[in-house]
């Protein structure tokens, strides 16, 4: 269109010399060269425009290629990556175990002993039926080995069968229990004035009634836990603690007795029983730390 423009300009111009006189010249051809930078104006400011429209339409293709790529990347990244999990929960059952040689053996058993260990009944009760196997219990509060081996009506003692009973008067008449699990030791060392050596012998002469009793059944000790570090009553020490570990450990290596060493998994000597695990700012355990008595039990069956 603007071609046709000025050709029409041109020949418009030509009949303008054929028809008018110089003066009439000069004026036409100062309207065509007029005429003429119109023209090329707007031929300039129609390119520029089309270049700044292209230079803007290639800006948007690029940041949408762009964003196009990075999608890509996070897609691929997401597909050759491992997505983060949460953490499983922790099985109660030991992948490498056998559930109901676990359940049979502890079915077939009986657990003894204090506060830490009615804490473990408790908590094998609120795991509800078929826990474990469904094992005895026979603990009591404040139970210790120097009531355990008592003759006073007053000494503190279990229940079997709504009666307050002896340890081994108890498991002679447990037909089916084939093996016991005793934990003793916090309740001891302040009735002994002689440490950790007098909790031990305390310890060896309730074992010997027992298999006086029943001859046939298996003994196993489960370590003294640790109390929090700081807490400290008298004898009561984690020092005096791990150093009855000790003897117990030795003691049951001599006579083939089972020891299952739980204290130093819920804590150690130095630090004492872990803060995540102690329940009452003292002695007494979580059910977290009792998940790790569970674990180690179930570790422990043969």
């Amino acid at each position: 269109e603007k071609m046709r423009l000025l050709d029409y300009v041109k020949h418009g111009l030509i009949k303008l010399l054929r028809k008018f006189n110089i003066n009439t010249l000069i004026f036409a051809v100062g309207i065509f060269i007029i005429l003429i930078i119109t023209c090329i104006g707007l031929v300039k400011i129609s390119a520029t425009g089309g270049m700044a429209k292209a230079q803007k339409e290639a800006e948007i293709a690029y940041e949408s290629a762009v964003q196009l790529k990075d999608k890509q990347k996070d897609k691929e990244k997401n597909t050759t990556q491992p997505q983060t999990e949460k953490e499983p929960t922790v099985s109660v059952i030991t992948k490498d175990r056998d559930p109901e040689k676990i359940n049979k053996y502890y079915g077939e058993s009986v657990f003894v002993g204090d506060s830490v260990m009615l804490g473990f009944s408790d908590y094998c009760e609120y795991k509800g039926e078929g826990f474990l196997g469904d094992p005895y219990f026979l603990v009591a509060g404040s139970f210790s080995l120097y009531h355990a081996l008592s003759d006073s009506s007053n000494a503190i003692l279990p229940l079997f069968r709504g009666e307050k009973t002896k340890i081994e008067d108890a498991v002679s008449q447990m037909n089916d229990v084939k093996r016991i699990f005793l934990f003793f030791g916090i309740n001891d060392f302040n009735m002994t004035s002689e440490g950790a050596n007098g909790v031990f012998k305390k310890y060896v002469e309730f074992i010997n009634r027992i298999q006086e009793k029943r001859n046939d059944i298996d003994i196993n000790i489960i370590s003294t836990t640790y109390i929090l570090n700081g807490k400290d009553q008298k004898n009561l020490t984690n020092e005096n603690i791990s150093s009855l570990n000790r003897k117990m450990k030795n003691y049951c290596e001599i006579n083939g007795y089972g020891y299952i060493n739980i204290a130093d998994k819920v804590g150690d000597e130095d630090s004492g029983l872990k803060p995540e695990y102690c329940s009452d700012n003292f002695l007494h355990e979580t059910a977290a730390a009792y998940d790790i008595w569970t674990t180690t039990l179930e570790e422990f069956v043969p």
